[in-house]
């Protein structure tokens, strides 16, 4: 498939991935004030590795079943996820090391230096240490630098065993997905599920990652094989029915209910859908330049939002000033903005064509500096 048409028809979920991104940022903003919001937005994380399955899925399987080696597979993936990371890590260091100063964490030096040296490498950091955020303290951070980047440590082993599977030549997709799901739903019915950074290599959290990204591979599967969910037999679909679930799931998030563990249930169901007719939608011109410009400031805003308001956080009380949420929060999100545009438009290329030619052939995939929203969208959503 030509470039502009994997352009055009990866625009919707352009869309999906800034707007889910943005919602995670509420909710980390919010979370520990007298004013939470979006409290479901924590689950958006399996949308974005719905997402994140079908894309490897689609760029990678031919390469893969063609012979491309491991170490070239994973450059690639490094080589997309490890400057805006790397960011987000030396900023996370600065405010960890901050709070310890002023005795708003409980790390020793030791701790900051061992929490940075593996959280750099995606690996977590298991310890019981505390941090101050917002007068609430949480224990046992094992991203204490970054703490969504967990949510990047399975993705690095999800794409991993995205490969031995495609290198295995089976194609039992349904059924690591069936698996997967009913595991998953038995575990939220019986009160876990919950996954995420405090049970990072927990049951639930494994079959959460494996149900969602495998849900996205057969997403893709199902679009190539020539079914009536294909593109290629019904052609492109309209773009409301997209934007009505995207819109559906934005919603939820923002639900105070009591029913968290079904609304759990339902996003996880609802996303690879929600991802199907977003990759089958055609968006209307006008949306178009907005949509990519969403998809290419999702990835700084989720990297870089927490360890930003950590560290206006830490800077307020280094300067002696009366603790406020409100002004952390807006000095935090305003940050957050501004510097995922200076990155996603005048540095990210650059810093990926510098690691690019640290990998030897894997330079070759990435491209010069793109003038517009537009270009860089044709570029990103091309593979490089």
């Amino acid at each position: 498939m030509r470039l502009n048409q994997d352009a055009q028809r990866l625009e919707m979920l352009d869309a999906l991935r800034g707007i889910a991104a943005i919602c995670v940022a509420v909710y980390h903003f919010t979370e520990n004030t007298s004013f939470p919001l979006a409290h479901m937005a924590t689950y958006f994380v399996d949308v974005f590795f719905v997402m994140s399955g079908f894309i490897i899925a689609m760029k990678y399987r031919g390469a893969i079943d063609a012979g491309m080696g491991f170490r070239d597979f994973l450059a690639r993936r490094l080589i997309r996820l490890y400057p805006v990371f790397a960011v987000s890590i030396c900023i996370g260091a600065v405010a960890l090391a901050l709070k310890c100063s002023l005795a708003m964490a409980s790390y020793s030096p030791g701790d900051v230096v061992l929490a940075t040296a593996l959280n750099a490498l995606f690996l977590p950091f298991h310890n019981d240490g505390r941090i101050n955020l917002l007068s609430n303290y949480l224990t046992g951070l094992t991203f204490p630098l970054n703490p969504p980047a967990w949510s990047l440590f399975y993705e690095l082993i999800a794409c991993a065993a995205f490969y031995v599977y495609a290198r295995s030549g089976r194609n039992v997709t349904p059924w690591i997905v069936a698996a997967s799901g009913t595991a998953m739903f038995v575990l939220i019915l019986q009160g876990g599920g919950s996954g995420g950074p405090a049970s990072i290599l927990g049951v639930d959290a494994i079959a959460r990652v494996t149900f969602s990204f495998f849900a996205g591979v057969l997403v893709c599967e199902a679009r190539r094989s020539g079914s009536t969910w294909s593109v290629a037999a019904a052609g492109p679909r309209p773009f409301w029915p997209a934007l009505a679930g995207i819109l559906a799931l934005a919603v939820l998030a923002f639900w105070q209910g009591e029913a968290e563990r079904y609304i759990l249930i339902f996003v996880l169901a609802f996303a690879p859908f929600v991802v199907w007719s977003a990759t089958s939608a055609r968006m209307p011109s006008a949306l178009r330049s907005t949509s990519r410009a969403l998809g290419l400031l999702s990835y700084p805003i989720y990297c870089l939002h927490c360890p930003l308001m950590n560290l206006w956080e830490g800077l307020g009380t280094a300067l002696h000033l009366a603790p406020s949420e409100g002004r952390t929060i807006a000095l935090a999100a305003i940050s957050t903005a501004c510097l995922a545009c200076v990155l996603a438009l005048r540095f990210e290329t650059k810093l990926r064509s510098a690691m690019g030619r640290g990998f030897g052939r894997a330079a070759t995939q990435v491209q010069p500096f793109p003038a517009n929203w537009q270009e860089h969208g044709q570029m990103r959503d091309a593979g490089v």
